[in-house]
């Protein structure tokens, strides 16, 4: 019906009336659907920030104390004698602060470094039990649009056994038994796992391999090998490969023992 006949079919005053209730109700139910998704991005927006100032609130504090320890550095190098030992000290506990506030940054800012699934701080420690050992490190994904990654980690290790190459994969009696290791993460995951060796095999790197996963889909291949000499002490990469496109694929380079 045109405007004319509803007019004249209600009058002017009616129609009026209907006109108003329409745009009233029309204004309640928006006012009310702004409302749940205000109430939703706030909450999402809490929560990031939330994470957001505890990892920043880390980082300051990282940084303070490396500022302190340089001071302190600086001064410790005018001293001789048996005040070398408290100067080593202190190189130690800062190389180990900036790892550390390397791998915020890395967290905080991956726009600053490379893009993708990456393995941090790579340590191998001696426990009080011979051959037994343990293997620390730090899975994280260095992208600005961020979503929940999951995959299974193979790790194997390649040295010599009475004068053969020989390597133990994971899921091998001994070398972690219990199979590879899963992740799901956002961020970051940090991995502990102990695992023995042969008292006669002599280590000399430790290889890690996974299928990267977003969700359902195959976000590509990630290795990277480990000098099991320079993990016992400090992280130092030989060779690492990051693949990002699932068309592309690896091959190990050593021979299976």
């Amino acid at each position: 019906m045109t405007p004319e006949q509803l007019k004249a079919r209600y009058g002017a005053f009616r129609l009026s009336l209907l006109v108003l209730a329409a745009l009233m109700a029309m204004a309640f139910f928006g006012y009310q659907l702004a409302g749940y998704l205000q109430d939703n991005n706030s909450k999402q927006s809490e929560a990031m920030a939330e994470t957001k100032a505890l990892l920043e609130a880390e980082n300051a504090a990282l940084k303070t104390r490396v500022n302190q320890l340089e001071v302190a550095l600086q001064l410790a190098r005018q001293v001789t004698g048996s005040e070398r030992d408290i100067q080593s000290a202190l190189q130690d506990e800062l190389h180990d602060l900036r790892s550390r506030l390397d791998f915020y940054e890395n967290v905080m800012a991956p726009e600053t470094t490379q893009d993708g699934f990456y393995i941090d701080g790579v340590q191998v420690f001696a426990t009080n039990t011979p051959n037994l050992y343990q293997l620390r490190f730090v899975l994280l994904q260095q992208r600005d649009n961020r979503a929940i990654v999951k995959g299974d980690l193979a790790i194997s290790i390649t040295g010599n056994l009475n004068n053969e190459r020989v390597t133990y994969e994971a899921g091998s009696a001994g070398f972690l038994p219990e199979g590879t290791v899963k992740y799901r993460f956002k961020y970051f995951q940090t991995v502990n796992v102990n695992f023995s060796l042969p008292e006669e095999f002599e280590p000399e790197f430790l290889h890690f391999e996974t299928d990267v996963y977003q969700y359902t889909t195959l976000r590509g291949n990630y290795q990277r090998t480990i000098s099991w000499h320079d993990s016992a002490t400090q992280e130092s990469t030989m060779s690492e490969t990051s693949m990002l496109d699932k068309h592309q694929s690896a091959e190990e380079p050593m021979r299976k023992g």
